[in-house]
């Protein structure tokens, strides 16, 4: 049996002198190509500002593999409204095969400068989202000081801010759930190196 492109042999159940009718599944067989096309969704507002040609990063086991945007579905899922779009990798690994899962990684919109800040920094409430800044009062006090902030997006366990924060702002991160607006604190002190650990 005689393939008319390159490829690679699926296993096979067919046994030597085996009656097979018309077209009866032998084997799968998979192009071996130069590259390979990826297919995942994106949500239509992200769609609206990518194009062909856009350079995307496919991600598979943590390794990066540089990827352009080769196809855009014409229209969206009736239920998700996400459309479909189609990458190319070119001189895939030989480790990347068709049916794998990857992570794909699209850059869009315009560059922004955020401050970042640790995910369990954040708090909400009813009247909005925040974070607790360590502030000196005008006695001299350390004290907790609610500031609203506005979210932009998370990156891993960082959340950038829009806006509410500046770059040298002192955020209060480790126990920040048991603060309110104005509670006086305490800036902890590092242990020397090599104290006794202390069960107290």
């Amino acid at each position: 049996i005689i393939s008319p492109f390159r490829g690679r042999v699926g296993l096979s159940d067919v046994q030597p002198g085996q009656y097979l009718p018309v077209g009866s599944l032998i084997t799968t067989l998979h192009s071996v190509e130069d590259h390979l096309l990826v297919e995942f969704t994106l949500a239509q507002f992200v769609v609206n500002q990518v194009d062909t040609g856009d350079s995307v990063t496919v991600v598979f086991a943590d390794k990066k593999y540089p990827a352009k945007i080769a196809a855009i579905d014409a229209q969206a899922d009736r239920q998700t409204r996400n459309m479909r779009v189609r990458a190319r990798v070119d001189n895939p690994p030989d480790s990347l095969r068709p049916g794998d899962s990857v992570s794909v990684k699209v850059e869009y919109g315009p560059a922004m400068n955020l401050t970042s800040v640790p995910a369990e920094a954040v708090r909400h409430s009813p009247q909005g989202t925040f974070v607790f800044l360590a502030e000196t009062s005008k006695a001299g006090e350390l004290r907790a000081t609610a500031r609203p902030v506005v979210l932009a997006t998370a990156v891993g366990s960082k959340i950038g801010i829009a806006s509410g924060l500046a770059a040298d702002d002192q955020v209060i991160v480790e126990g920040s759930f048991k603060l309110q607006d104005g509670t006086l604190i305490s800036a902890a002190q590092p242990e020397p190196e090599g104290a006794p650990a202390s069960d107290q």
